[in-house]
This record gives C-alpha cells, sequence and structure tokens, in this order.
C-alpha cells in the first residue's frame, strides 16, 4: 500500500535503517509498487516511502541543490507550466520532472501545503 513511514531516533543508525526497511517491506506487497529509504543519522531521521511505479512519488527522495532540504511526500502532485517556468526564471534547477516541488518549498515554505 502506498505510504511513507519513519523514525526519528537518537538509536544506533543500523538498527533505525533495519526498521525503516522493514516498514517499508511490510507494505510493499504489490509488484506495482516501488520505494525507498532516506537517512539522515547527524539528525535522527529515517525514512521511507512506497509508491506506485511511474508515479510522482515514485521519483523521491525530492532535494535542493544544497542538499539541506529533502521533501518525502505520499500522493500525487502536479506543476503547471507556469509554476515550473517561473522557478525556472529564478535560475533554480529543475532536471527532473519533479524537482519543482522542494524548489517551490524554498519559495514558499508550508503554505505549499
Amino acid at each position: 500500500m502506498p505510504g511513507i513511514a519513519g523514525i526519528i531516533s537518537s538509536q544506533q543508525t543500523a538498527d533505525c535503517e533495519r526498521l525503516v526497511n522493514a516498514m517499508i517491506a511490510s507494505m510493499r506487497n504489490e509488484i506495482v509498487y516501488v520505494g525507498g529509504t532516506h537517512s539522515v543519522p547527524g539528525m535522527g531521521i529515517y525514512v521511507g516511502w512506497v509508491a506506485h511505479k511511474n508515479s510522482f512519488a515514485a521519483s523521491q527522495v525530492f532535494l535542493n541543490e544544497q542538499d539541506d532540504i529533502a521533501l518525502i511526500v505520499a500522493g500525487e502532485c502536479f506543476a503547471d507550466f507556469e509554476t515550473r517556468t517561473n522557478l525556472g526564471k529564478k535560475g533554480l534547477r529543475i532536471e527532473k520532472n519533479n524537482d519543482w516541488i522542494v524548489h517551490l518549498y524554498e519559495e514558499e515554505g508550508e503554505q505549499i501545503l
């Protein structure tokens, strides 16, 4: 079943990553699902996701150029042409189809929700 799961913990990195991998494995119960994980051990953040193949959420994790902002999302999200164009005019790199979301977050913060 598509979704996200994670742990915020000061426990051992290997233990947290093992638990997140187990959570994600339990959600990948159909061949149409893909999943992945992302860890930031210095902050004690361990997260994973499951999504439909070729969906917006399947191409995670969404990072900015400095790799200091990472977004993990569940569900589908679509940027209109104007949003992508405006972000590009500001010199923001949009290499993958879904890179725009992290740049929009940098511009608008939590208002994008």
